[in-house]
């Protein structure tokens, strides 16, 4: 006697549901009723909720402080939960490719869905984050990679602006709370690396709680430990994992750099950390063992009651790692300085033990320390080759970038100086100029926290991006006007240097002398004449060139100029963007 499928377990079918992809199960409802009612069990959409959804968000702690619609409880409902997030997920990747397909090449609408996708907020970052990690693909236009990297930059930026709208709030009087989570992993944004990196936060957290599971099995004794001990063993672990995340070759340089100030950078052991940042990290490690602490500018106070001073003291030494002082230690070291025991506990150690708050530890990063981010590792690095840049930055693998840092120092600045009472109209200009040319998606949130009056040739609105001249600062960053498309999209050699660039423009001078502008894959932009280098041919350009150049120009503005790279003209082609943008300035030019 036959049977159908019907007849087959329920349990089967859930184990074969486990191994279909999502739109499977979805168009499997529509077979029968009893289908339908199988594939909407729970147990089936909880864990794909929480693999492609749920977990980014938990690990990413600036995703919970974003705006976004209302959410649901997933708990609620899995299967409806599931929907609901695929449902934004596929509105923001087909608006996204409605814009790289718009054939009427105008993009007048080009900010309100750009506008409109922001809404979404921390729904929209883990569908940005695995676009980013992708990279730029064969099967997704360049341009759409591009575009959802901006808008995750965009979000992310949205944490530092935040952070200095909080610093200059009327009730911005108390010290800084967990500065790690709080102050540096915001400003931490303006590493073009961020999401790449943010997992080695929580490889150190899993690694110290390891070390900590292993030397101590009865995790209760370790718990009833003095505060200072405890943290003496914590910190112990935390310097233990983050010298075995340190590169081989990462210079130990006399003076600090940017990269120092970047946390997830010291994280992923591509920087060893300034003192400041590194007290918070041990203040972060410290808390997850329930040790309270302050920071100060130089010191840690650790709370123990069982010292008879209720305290103590960590401080970072001259090599980069910790120790720990009692009153008394502290004040005798401190005499070998200022010889006068009544000047040190009177004057002295009451201002250095006094708790940072957050203005004043932003004045320290963009005054004070703002001379040592002027550099990072990269810009003081002998041998600028691409097996160089693996070994001091494995992970990123592409520099910290100064102007970002000197582009949130200008934002840092324009608040001060409004909330100081002095003119900052000039600077507020200046600042979205800089906008404009770098981050122009940014104006999507700042163009309402700074009044600037508008001018004459923008609108001071979410909308300034509409039109077809929307990115042409961008363009114009890369002096990409007239430019000869036979030169363009194409893979070269400097003559001197095996390394793989690949031409974005070229400028003919008044002379005749011929230029090419080239995307290395550093991510940084060269200007030199065509006759320094030469044109890979197509037997030297072979797949694996390829996929080297597109993983190191992931974090690149590549999709800003290419679509995709065409194996049969060996080139990158256009995007319809930036052939409409040469279309015009040839107009222009030729009127």
């Amino acid at each position: 006697m036959g049977s159908s499928a019907f007849d087959i377990p329920k349990e089967i079918w859930l184990s074969v549901f486990g191994h279909l992809n999502s739109q499977d199960l979805l168009s499997l409802r529509l077979c029968s009723h009893k289908f339908n009612e199988l594939v909407k069990t729970q147990s089936i959409w909880a864990s794909r909720c929480y693999t492609r959804w749920l977990k980014v968000e938990k690990e990413d702690i600036l995703a919970q402080q974003l705006d976004g619609p209302s959410r649901l409880q997933p708990k609620d409902d899995w299967f409806y939960y599931f929907r609901y997030r695929n449902r934004i997920d596929t509105h923001v990747m087909n608006t996204l490719f409605s814009i790289v397909k718009d054939k009427s090449q105008k993009w007048d609408n080009y900010g309100d869905l750009m506008a409109g996708l922001s809404k979404y907020g921390i729904l929209m970052v883990p569908l940005l984050r695995k676009m980013e990690f992708e990279g730029y693909i064969d099967r997704r236009s360049f341009v759409v990679t591009y575009l959802g990297r901006q808008l995750l930059q965009m979000l992310r930026h949205r944490s530092f602006f935040q952070l200095v709208n909080q610093a200059f709030a009327a009730e911005a009087n108390e010290w800084v709370h967990y500065a790690e989570a709080t102050v540096f992993l915001p400003l931490a944004t303006m590493d073009i690396a961020f999401d790449r990196l943010l997992s080695h936060r929580n490889k150190i957290f899993a690694q110290v709680d390891l070390r900590l599971s292993q030397n101590f099995e009865d995790r209760s004794q370790f718990m009833k430990l003095p505060p200072t001990l405890r943290l003496d063993n914590i910190m112990k672990y935390l310097f233990q994992a983050l010298d075995m995340a340190r590169a081989d070759q990462l210079p130990q340089q006399t003076r600090y750099f940017l990269d120092d100030f970047l946390l997830l950078r010291v994280y992923a052991g591509e920087a060893r950390g300034h003192p400041i940042l590194l007290l918070a990290i041990i203040q972060m490690i410290s808390t997850r063992y329930n040790i309270e602490t302050m920071l100060c500018e130089s010191f840690l106070i650790v709370r123990d009651e069982r010292i008879r001073s209720g305290e103590t003291y960590v401080a970072i030494s001259q090599s980069g790692y910790p120790r720990i002082f009692t009153r008394k230690n502290l004040v005798e070291s401190m005499q070998h300085s200022v010889p006068d025991r009544h000047a040190v506990l009177s004057s002295v150690l009451p201002k250095m033990l006094q708790p940072l708050k957050l203005q004043d530890l932003l004045c320290k990063i963009f005054d004070e320390f703002s001379p040592h981010c002027k550099k990072s590792y990269w810009d003081m690095a002998s041998d600028k080759r691409m097996v160089s840049l693996r070994t001091l930055m494995p992970h990123s693998r592409i520099p910290a970038q100064c102007l970002d840092y000197e582009y949130y120092q200008m934002y840092w600045k324009l608040w001060r100086t409004s909330f100081q009472g002095q003119i900052s109209g000039l600077l507020g200009k200046a600042f979205l100029r800089f906008t404009n040319s770098r981050y122009p998606h940014d104006r999507l949130v700042v163009h309402h926290m700074i009044d600037v009056e508008a001018e004459p040739e923008e609108e001071n609105s979410a909308t300034f991006l509409n039109g077809p001249r929307s990115l042409y600062l961008l363009f114009s960053r890369y002096s990409a006007g007239e430019s000869d498309l036979s030169l363009v999209g194409r893979i070269v050699q400097e003559k001197d240097r095996d390394l793989a660039q690949v031409i974005v423009a070229t400028k003919t001078s008044p002379r005749g002398s011929q230029y090419v502008n080239l995307l290395n894959p550093f991510g940084e932009l060269t200007v030199l004449l065509k006759d320094d280098t030469r044109i890979l041919e197509p037997e030297r350009i072979s797949l694996g060139v390829i996929q080297e150049l597109l993983h190191c120009l992931s974090l690149s503005d590549l999709g800003l100029f290419f679509s995709h790279f065409d194996e049969g003209t060996h080139k990158f082609v256009l995007s319809q963007m930036y052939a409409t943008h040469i279309e015009i300035c040839r107009n222009s030019s030729n009127s």
